[in-house]
C-alpha cells in the first residue's frame, strides 16, 4: 500500500458483518450525539441487519480488512415513500484513511 492509493473497499453490507458493526456502534464518537443509549448488546445489531428489505442499501467500509464505516439509505413505505432516511457511522481511529 502506498499514500497515493489506500487499502479501502466499499462493498454491500451483510449479516456476517455484524460484530464488527456492533463494536463500531458503540465507539463515544458515533454513539455521541444521538438519542441512543450508550451501549446496547451485539446482538441487536445482528438483528438489525438480517431484518433490511428491499426499501434498505447499507454499505460498509473496509481499511485494510477492518470494517470502518458504514453508510445507510432506508425508503419509507406507503405514502412517506417519496422520503428516506440516511445514516452514516465513522471511526476516526484508522491512522492515513483520508
Amino acid at each position: 500500500m502506498n499514500a497515493a492509493s489506500p487499502d479501502l473497499h466499499i462493498r454491500a453490507a451483510s449479516a456476517a458483518d455484524w460484530q464488527a458493526l456492533a463494536a463500531l456502534r458503540d465507539l463515544p464518537g458515533v454513539r455521541s450525539g444521538t438519542l441512543r443509549l450508550p451501549f446496547a448488546p451485539p446482538e441487536q445489531t445482528r438483528r438489525w441487519l438480517e431484518s433490511l428489505t428491499e426499501n434498505d442499501m447499507v454499505i460498509v467500509a473496509e481499511f485494510e480488512g477492518q470494517v470502518v464505516g458504514l453508510a445507510g439509505l432506508h425508503r419509507h413505505k406507503g405514502r412517506r415513500q417519496h422520503s428516506a432516511d440516511l445514516g452514516m457511522w465513522s471511526t476516526t481511529t484508522t491512522a492515513g484513511a483520508a
